[in-house]
């Protein structure tokens, strides 16, 4: 059935029974009642005619008073007809003025309304078609109109009368998913939150998915904190982090219902020696809560980890300054106390903060950490034999070569010989030579190059003066 098909119910067609009846006995009732005075006044038709011969003389004996009765009858039937006819009249018009007073009636003018954008006579219409007994019921025609009503409350910017419609169908049919959606968006764009939340006490936990996902992105998701719940040895600074931007955090650490007597979070929890059970939750600016998180923390005291030294002991072979020892594995908010000499550290020894840096020769590190609480980890050792590996740059090593050349008297400082020539020296390579790397200068005296190179160790800084022979040098220190 359209929106435009008539509804006609039962009571319509009772309407019409009783009208065709009630006409109908009407016009039995009077009918006989002139046939019976037509009878009780001896007025009979003449049926042949013998008989109108026979009689003629009473006949016209009775003619005057005959006339007379007859008279008398058709007045009658004539008021009868009259009384027939204001009668029926009567009885139609209550019919039908019966019939226009009926929900069907006015449902089929609100539609005819709605259909031409009358919304102000549809609204009109709809709600009287409500006042009735059919407007009660729950049915798909009822709800159809109803939904039709709230449609005509927003055509004409009436929010709070197309809201009452929708909660007016959950009444009829609680469980409608699409007016329960419906609603929700009206009180979201209005910001009504709280009636938001009101629908999610009684929808929220509804076993139709349908219904209960219209809720789910309004609920925030669980906040977190950090570090989690476990068994620590010292104290711990706990931070909670909410899921969703712009939520709030309330929190307990004793173990209660933080929605019935939770603290706002606005700064780390600290937890220290014993059980803390910290339950937390957030609310997010719809005023829905997330579920509820529960981290137990236990903190007993106990000494830190034992250092752990990085490298471990051992020999290593370096360039100066580049030897370092790191001191690791302790857990906590510690201080590490050590000593390089090998005596026992106590709390008046250095302070570990940075890598140590290791001397040539050998040193031993001795270390322990001390939390706060006072407990000292055992005590860890760890020996290191080192050996410094200069490393010379090319500049580096040409400088070596002129303060050689200068002390043995081959040139002065302006690098010129005693016969005034200019000594030149050319970066030639770097090579490797008897296991040893050298930097390799070409000579040149006077503008002439020599036979032979200067070099220096790369990794010591001596001095050489090397020939070559087929490839084959020969080296000979300065």
């Amino acid at each position: 059935m359209s929106n435009k098909d008539n509804y006609r119910s039962d009571e319509d067609f009772e309407f019409e029974d009783e009208l065709a009846k009630s006409i109908s006995d009407i016009i039995s009732e009077e009918t006989a009642g002139a046939q019976a005075y037509v009878k009780s006044q001896g007025i009979t038709p003449k049926s042949s005619k013998n008989a109108e011969t026979s009689s003629s003389k009473k006949s016209k004996e009775a003619t005057k008073e005959s006339k007379g009765q007859l008279v008398v009858v058709i007045v009658i039937i004539v008021l009868a007809v009259v009384i027939i006819g204001l009668v029926a009249f009567f009885v139609i018009n209550s019919v039908l003025q019966r019939s226009k007073e009926s929900y069907a009636n006015y449902n089929n003018l609100g539609y005819t309304a709605y259909e031409s954008k009358n919304y102000e006579d549809a609204v009109k219409y709809f709600n009287k078609a409500l006042t009735f007994d059919e407007g009660s019921e729950v049915s798909d025609i009822n709800i159809n109109m109803m939904l039709h009503l709230y449609d005509c409350y927003k055509q004409l910017g009436q929010t709070a009368n197309a809201i009452g419609v929708l909660k007016d169908i959950l009444v009829l049919d609680s469980n409608n998913s699409d007016v329960i959606y419906t609603l929700v968006k009206e009180y979201e764009e209005a910001k009504n939150y709280e009636a938001i939340r009101t629908l999610y006490d009684k929808y929220g936990n509804s076993s139709d998915s349908k219904i209960s996902g219209i809720f789910t992105r309004f609920i925030p998701d669980a906040p977190s904190a950090s570090p989690e719940g476990a068994k620590y040895s010292f104290d711990q600074k706990v931070t909670l982090t909410a899921g969703d931007e712009d939520a709030s955090i309330y929190y307990t650490t004793n173990g209660k219902d933080p929605v019935e007597s939770g603290t706002l979070y606005d700064d780390v929890i600290s937890v220290s020696s014993g059980t803390t059970i910290i339950k937390f939750y957030t609310v997010n600016e719809y005023g829905f809560i997330s579920d509820i998180v529960t981290e137990e923390y236990t903190v007993s005291y106990e000494a830190p980890d034992e250092p752990v030294f990085s490298p471990k002991s051992g020999s290593y072979t370096g360039s100066k300054d580049s030897v370092k020892v790191t001191i690791a594995g302790y857990t906590g908010d510690c201080t590490v106390y050590y000593t390089t000499d090998g005596s026992t550290p106590t709390q008046d020894s250095e302070v570990y903060t940075d890598p140590i840096i290791l001397e040539a020769g050998s040193t031993t590190i001795k270390a322990m950490a001390v939390n706060e609480k006072g407990l000292a980890s055992n005590i860890a050792t760890a020996t290191y034999k080192v050996v410094i590996k200069a490393e010379y740059t090319s500049d580096k090593a040409v400088e070596l070569i002129w303060q050689r050349l200068m002390t043995l008297n081959v040139c002065d400082t302006f690098h010129k010989t005693k016969d005034d020539e200019l000594v030149e020296l050319h970066y030639y390579s770097k090579k490797v030579i008897d296991d040893t790397t050298i930097y390799l200068f070409k000579v040149v005296i006077g503008g002439e190059e020599q036979e032979y190179y200067y070099g220096t160790n790369a990794d010591n800084g001596t001095t050489y003066k090397i020939t070559e022979d087929g490839g084959v040098y020969s080296v000979k220190t300065l």
